[in-house]
């Protein structure tokens, strides 16, 4: 299955988790499909994780960060 990022990653509460995921799209089918990166206790360590997806280049390929500056950390920051 091919899947290609759509989105910067977002930090939400689900029920008593912090859930960091990117939204993006299934390239085979064409549907709508989101990428759940990891699940925290708390969440300043989601923040900080969503984060460093955004700051490390690997991390930004996969996640679909642009790397500008500020983008991506407005993002996260944001959504919460």
């Amino acid at each position: 299955m091919a899947w290609k990022a759509t989105g910067s990653p977002t930090v939400r509460k689900q029920r008593d988790k912090w859930v960091v995921r990117v939204d993006g799209l299934d390239t085979v089918t064409g549907k709508h499909k989101p990428k759940q990166l990891g699940t925290y206790k708390s969440q300043r360590s989601a923040l900080a994780a969503a984060r460093e997806m955004c700051s490390s280049p690997s991390q930004r390929l996969r996640s679909g960060c642009s790397g500008e500056k500020n983008s991506c950390l407005w993002d996260v920051s944001s959504t919460v």
